[in-house]
């Protein structure tokens, strides 16, 4: 088959990937800020960033699965894993310190700011407080509600919070899908290539396209 038509059934996998990845990461993402004001739920808080990690990690891992697959390169037979695991690594070096860091970094501001909410219920959020001891996320929607002319409150900030938590839980996993499928189907369209043509042919044409880019 021509490379057009699989990449089409390749690209046909991306909405519904995008789907389970963001409602993963909306609703972990939203109870992990929840848990934290919650009396006593704070206990099951280590439990839903392990699987909020696993789950997101899992459905990253089917994705690249299913363009294998369509591809040609099928993730039940074990002589392919190598090609599993190379399409799921990023292809040029970059400072950027990957999904699990940047992952834990987003849980970290999730649960501090449940914290935060916690800590503060019942006093007045006035802008010293807010100045000195609120996390990054919190003084983010203080400063766009501030522009708006907002005024945020304890129980507006008591809704926000978690449904900001789980924005920005799901944005995350969201945008590395999308960089994983962009770099899945590379890596393969590459394999293809390289078997249909030769690995020097494949290497010169695209070192080739790249100087032309350049100039």
């Amino acid at each position: 088959m021509p490379l057009s038509q699989l990449d089409a059934v390749a690209d046909s996998f991306r909405f519904s990937s995008s789907l389970l990845l963001g409602l993963e990461g909306a609703l972990l993402g939203g109870a992990t800020t929840m848990a934290e004001g919650i009396p006593g739920a704070q206990l099951v808080i280590p439990s839903l960033i392990l699987t909020d990690i696993t789950s997101s990690m899992t459905l990253l891992s089917r994705h690249t699965c299913r363009l294998a697959t369509a591809y040609g390169y099928s993730s039940r037979k074990l002589e392919n894993l190598p090609h599993l695991m190379a399409a799921m690594a990023p292809q040029s070096d970059s400072s950027d310190e990957g999904y699990l860091a940047l992952k834990t970094a987003v849980v970290t501001s999730i649960r501090e700011s449940g914290q935060f909410m916690a800590r503060t219920a019942g006093v007045l959020l006035d802008r010293q407080l807010l100045e000195r001891e609120a996390p990054q996320m919190i003084r983010l929607i203080t400063y766009v509600a501030d522009r708006l002319g907002v005024v945020m409150t304890q129980k507006e900030l008591g809704v926000l919070v978690p449904v900001a938590g789980a924005v920005l839980n799901s944005s995350i996993n969201v945008a590395f899908q999308q960089v994983g499928h962009n770099t899945a189907k590379d890596y393969f369209r590459r394999v293809i290539l390289e078997d249909r043509y030769g690995e020097e042919l494949v290497s010169y044409a695209i070192q080739h396209e790249m100087a032309s880019l350049r100039q």
